[in-house]
């Protein structure tokens, strides 16, 4: 059985350093203990209960048998290890990390006395990193993957059900396997001793860990389900009130405003379905991969409106957005509106130059001189109309 708690979102603007620290720490001295001669280097720092040195104490827990040992290892010291620095601080985990080490070290000697065979590996810290993450947290919901065998999953508990889970699961495999390799004693010995070190932290620490533990909670989802079950009866009304919660707190989420659009379309004289409709267009002329979208619901809006009420510098967007789209007939509309209620605008130059080479990448010879000559007459002194006379001195196209 495996489970294992799974960290929340990470600040790195004030990072894990120390975690990351003791990771690094780690991988450089196994990578040197491999340089220098694994057996050996594991031989006069590893931790033999029946004839230790006082420093194996702490060195024994920053060497590693093999490279699965120290990968597993540092993969569980990363979750847990990152979780707690941003509960407890960087000093606490570190204080945490060392005194629980010790701790798993003191329980495996009380039993292992007698024992040759060194003991090697930060798992015992690690273990005591997560015990004091279950009590750290207490009854705050964490999200913990959990795996049995063949099923796996994800599961939101409080933390501290966690810690006799844990202990269960290393006594259960200790009764089991007496004579594995795996030092389950010093696991329960960091465990122990990690509880009782962030028991007597919360103290101090208060509550710093609910903000690390608790995931923002998704507020626009449940709104726009209780939305569509009032539109599901017709009840727009109460359903488009939902729907306006949501998009408030999420003001780009177009699904929304596209929801809020196909039920103000209703009444279509309404200036809230033109507000409606200047916002989603806002929003969709923004994006160039949403321009089939924009296009379909301008479309749908133009038939309801035969006037429609966009600002002019909107309705300049869309027209950009259609030209590239190839929607010539539909730029042209909107342009020639544009043209006759605001001719003063300092863009109609420049979309007009652009349709009129839109027109003639399509071949539409005669749309295209058309604009040009508009271009010459109605905006003479523009960039777009020197243009438009170069070219006509080159023979390619007439003015007048």
């Amino acid at each position: 059985m495996l489970v294992v708690p799974i960290i929340g979102k990470i600040g790195w603007r004030n990072p894990p350093v120390v975690t990351l620290s003791l990771i690094v720490v780690n991988v450089a001295v196994f990578l040197l203990s491999l340089s220098l001669g694994l057996s050996e280097v594991i031989k006069d720092y590893g931790f033999i209960p029946a004839a230790h040195e006082p420093v194996t104490f702490l060195t024994h827990m920053f060497l590693h048998g093999d490279f699965s040992h120290i990968i597993g290892n540092m993969i569980f010291l990363w979750l847990v290890g990152s979780m707690l620095e941003m509960a407890g601080g960087r000093v606490f985990l570190l204080i945490c990390y060392f005194l629980t080490g010790l701790g798993a070290v003191g329980l495996f000697w009380a039993i292992y006395g007698s024992s040759d065979v060194p003991l090697v590996g930060a798992s015992g810290a690690i273990a005591g990193l997560m015990g004091a993450v279950t009590v750290m947290f207490g009854r705050t919901k964490i999200k913990v993957f959990y795996s049995l065998g063949f099923y796996f999953d994800y599961v939101r508990i409080p933390a501290i059900a966690l810690l006799p889970l844990w202990i269960g699961n290393e006594l259960f495999q200790l009764a089991m396997t007496p004579e594995s390799r795996i030092a389950y004693v010093a696991h329960l010995g960091g465990l122990i001793s990690g509880g009782l070190i962030a028991f007597a932290g919360r103290a101090v620490l208060k509550n710093r860990a609910y903000d690390v533990a608790e995931e923002p909670q998704d507020e626009i989802t449940p709104l726009v389900e209780a939305a569509l079950m009032h539109l599901e009866k017709l009840e727009l009304a109460e359903g488009r009130e939902l729907l306006v919660q949501a998009l408030e707190k999420s003001p780009q989420d177009e699904a929304i405003l596209l929801r809020i659009f196909n039920i103000d379309q209703h009444e279509p004289d309404s200036p809230r379905f033109h507000a409606t409709a200047q916002q989603l267009f806002s929003l969709l002329s923004a994006d160039p991969a949403k321009q089939n979208l924009l296009y379909q619901t301008y479309c749908q809006y133009a038939r309801l409106s035969p006037e429609p009420r966009l600002s002019p510098n909107l309705h300049g967007k869309i027209c950009s957005a259609f030209i590239a789209l190839g929607q010539i007939e539909t730029a042209e509309e909107i342009l020639e509106r544009l043209i006759e209620k605001s001719p003063q605008l300092h863009f109609l130059p420049s979309l007009s130059y652009d349709l009129a080479r839109s027109c003639k990448a399509k071949r539409m010879e005669d749309k295209a001189l058309r604009w040009h000559r508009l271009i010459c007459d109605a905006f003479p002194g523009s960039q777009e109309a020197a243009l438009v006379r170069e070219q006509k001195r080159d023979g390619s196209i007439q003015c007048e």
